[in-house]
């Protein structure tokens, strides 16, 4: 196949402003060139072409009829490039971000948070990436990640949002039903809501329990999903005992939903981090989307 030319795109765009306002000193104020490198992109344009695109006065620059028509057809293709990029990036002329986090993350921790982040930036925004895989994520889809992860991965800027202390909880009723004070053991005697996560990102059962000395793991009766939101619901309905991330389940925590089953806490070697791919500018929303979710972190953390 064979392609055709195509000139250097900086020429079309100063080429449609000179056409525009028909004076080089005003396209050059918008290109926030000078007069000198606009006239001689034009030119640069012009020789390609093999054709005049103006005819200059003391006071304007004209349009020929061929530059009339190469006019129309320029605006016509930069406004469709205009148009392709914002469909990807989603733009409207509105500040935005892109936030990838799990489903666990974006329903337990994140989307209360949203809300109120919208209340301070009505005009923000937001496209959520859901996936519970930080791997299999590229860093060309979102603008800021929030993981849990046992290390920082390479090639990102990684803040962390909070430590991942884990241990039992249940509800206040629930907790009636438990010695507080008896050994971890004894917690396997009730119904466990159990994580099935098959990359292992995440501390589990077994980890706590081998925490409190209790080398066998050997539940009598066990919940099991690989959907964290939907244990965390069955422990407020009072359906058995959940291995809580203290982070992520801390509403639950601060209004009283969820107490500790057991006073025994791990406090794993794993994050939960904010991260920036590091071969990207990161925009000042972002600086100041990132800002304010660390802020909403130490407040929940005082409560």
């Amino acid at each position: 196949m064979q392609i055709e030319p195509l000139p250097p795109l900086n020429t079309l765009i100063a080429f449609e402003c000179v056409a525009r306002y028909g004076n080089i000193s005003r396209a050059a104020e918008e290109l926030n060139l000078t007069q000198s490198a606009t006239s001689r992109q034009i030119l640069q344009l012009e020789e390609m072409l093999g054709c005049k695109l103006f005819t200059r006065t003391q006071r304007r620059v004209l349009l020929t009829p061929r530059g009339e028509i190469y006019a129309t057809l320029v605006r016509q293709q930069l406004a469709a490039l205009s148009h392709a990029t914002a469909e990807v990036m989603g733009w409207n002329g509105l500040p935005q971000v892109t936030i990838a986090c799990t489903s666990a993350m974006g329903s337990l921790w994140l989307s209360s948070r949203l809300s109120d982040l919208h209340r301070e930036l009505p005009d923000l925004q937001v496209r959520m990436k859901i996936s519970d895989s930080f791997a299999d994520l590229r860093s060309s889809e979102f603008d800021l990640a929030i993981f849990y992860l046992r290390e920082s991965p390479p090639g990102f800027h990684a803040v962390p949002l909070f430590d991942e202390i884990c241990y039992p909880m249940c509800t206040p009723d629930y907790l009636t039903r438990l010695d507080f004070t008896a050994p971890a053991e004894a917690l396997q005697q009730h119904t466990l809501l159990i994580q099935d996560d098959p990359q292992r990102e995440w501390t589990g059962w077994s980890d706590w329990f081998a925490s409190q000395e209790v080398s066998n793991f050997l539940p009598r009766q066990t919940w099991r999903a690989n959907n964290y939101p939907f244990l965390v619901q069955a422990a407020l309905r009072g359906d058995g005992i959940l291995l809580g991330w203290e982070g992520l389940v801390q509403d639950h925590l601060n209004n009283g939903e969820l107490v500790p089953a057991h006073p025994g806490k791990l406090a794993a070697n794993g994050k939960c981090f904010l991260l920036t791919p590091q071969d990207r500018y990161i925009k000042p929303i972002i600086r100041h989307v990132m800002s304010w979710l660390q802020q909403q972190q130490t407040i929940a953390t005082h409560f």
